[in-house]
């Protein structure tokens, strides 16, 4: 899985070539920075991996080329 941040800080997920917005599923990492964000989500990775593959599972995402 890669995470990726685009728009602004916004985190997502690569997949095939587009970008998926999991910051839904990673909303209640405390966080006042995105370097702060992307800690935490490494750091409790294995509580949230599900919610982010099922994040991802849901979407289509955006083409990279478009963020």
């Amino acid at each position: 899985m890669k995470l990726a941040f685009f728009n602004d800080y916004t985190l997502g997920v690569l997949k095939n070539g587009k970008v998926v917005d999991v910051s839904d599923a990673v909303s209640d990492v405390p966080h006042v920075t995105p370097q702060d964000l992307i800690n935490g989500v490494i750091a409790e990775f294995g509580r949230l991996r599900g919610r982010l593959e099922e994040a991802v599972a849901k979407s289509d995402g955006v083409p990279i080329s478009e963020v």
